[in-house]
């Protein structure tokens, strides 16, 4: 065995030094892992600009979130779904006050029996159509036609007519009857208070008397009915739940929306078949035949698609009675029925007497 002496002294300044032998330590037992928060901060390995430079960074662990879902309502950070679910004490008692007041003003319609809201008076009704009857006789009266115009006695007999065998009664004024000269605009309305205006450019479209006697009897229907009272009285109820939507914090519009339709169109298709049922029965207690408004509502639709001139009021007869097939198998089927009670005083329909004439080559 060599030993140190042997080993020149060179040789052992060249091989490499070993480091001595160390007692061995025991490891040190594992530490208990800290659980995973729902947050863990790290310094960032990078800093953008303007930030501090030992800002930390903040991971948020998605798998220490609870699942429990998200509340909808009652949540502080929503203020708007919080208040939708606590309403102020207030609310509930507008509520009930409009609950009850909606109750006490409720009513039906003397002819047909449908529930609706009324809470406008008639004096208040026709107060408007004296503002309505002002308005249009600024626009046209210089084309209103004399009273003893030929056509004007032509329309104011049918109107006679219907008035008197229905003992309908009007405004202070009385029913009035005012043709316009305009062959182009196919209208015709009656303003609350009995002013009652025709277009001359309708009665090609009503062909005859029976004819005209529906579309009078329709327009005088929606005044009978006060259907202009229940539009003013819908159109508060909804501007006051748009209120209430308001104080909610939860309008979207939707209110405003409502508001602008009720507002633009006169009339609702609820009203619009009220006033067609309505107004045949009128026709008929006036001796007019109803079946003939199957052929008018085919000619006012045939009268629609040719694109006639519009009138230049709110009232507008295409407009607001819209023409349609299901329109003409609604008042075929009303005319058949309501037909069945034509008075007895009345003397034999337009189309007998044709059928007679014919028949008797004209002798009678």
């Amino acid at each position: 065995m060599l030993t140190s002496r042997l080993i020149p002294r060179s040789l052992r300044q060249l091989a490499p030094r070993l480091p001595a032998a160390r007692p061995r330590v025991p490891a040190p037992p594992p530490q208990p892992t800290r659980p995973l928060t729902t947050s863990t901060t790290l310094r960032a390995s990078y800093r953008r600009f303007g930030d501090s430079p030992r800002a930390p960074v903040r991971i948020e662990s998605r798998s220490s979130v609870p699942s429990q879902g998200i509340p909808l309502f009652g949540n502080s950070s929503n203020p708007i779904l919080s208040r939708f679910r606590r309403p102020p004490a207030i609310v509930y008692v507008l509520l009930g006050g409009g609950g009850i007041y909606y109750i006490l003003h409720l009513e039906q319609v003397e002819r047909t029996g449908r529930w609706r809201f009324m809470d406008v008076s008639k004096a208040t009704e026709t107060e408007m159509g004296q503002q309505g009857f002002a308005e249009v006789m600024g626009e046209y009266r210089n084309r209103v036609l004399p009273k003893s115009h030929h056509t004007s006695r032509y329309v104011q007999s049918v109107v006679r007519r219907i008035v008197e065998s229905n003992g309908l009664e009007a405004g202070p004024g009385g029913w009035e009857t005012f043709v316009v000269a305009d062959d182009e605009t196919r209208n015709a309305f009656v303003l609350p208070g009995g002013k009652i205006f025709v277009f001359s450019g309708i009665l090609p479209v009503a062909q005859d008397a029976d004819g005209l006697a529906v579309i009078l009897g329709h327009e005088i229907a929606h005044q009978v009915a006060r259907h202009s009272a229940e539009r003013m009285s819908s159109m508060k109820v909804l501007f006051a739940l748009s209120l209430l939507l308001e104080s909610l914090g939860i309008d979207v519009g939707i209110s405003r929306v409502l508001l602008n339709l009720v507002m633009t169109l006169p009339n609702s298709r609820k009203n619009e078949s009220e006033a067609d049922y309505i107004g045949l029965q009128l026709a008929n207690a006036a001796c007019f035949d109803p079946r003939s408004a199957t052929g008018l509502w085919q000619r006012m639709g045939a009268a629609e698609g040719g694109g006639g001139k519009k009138g230049g009021v709110n009232v507008d007869f295409l407009s607001t009675h819209p023409a349609s097939g299901k329109r003409v198998e609604k008042v075929t089927d009303w005319a058949e029925e309501i037909i069945r009670d034509r008075p007895s005083s009345c003397g034999p329909l337009e189309r007998q007497a044709s059928a007679f004439k014919t028949a008797s080559r004209g002798l009678w």
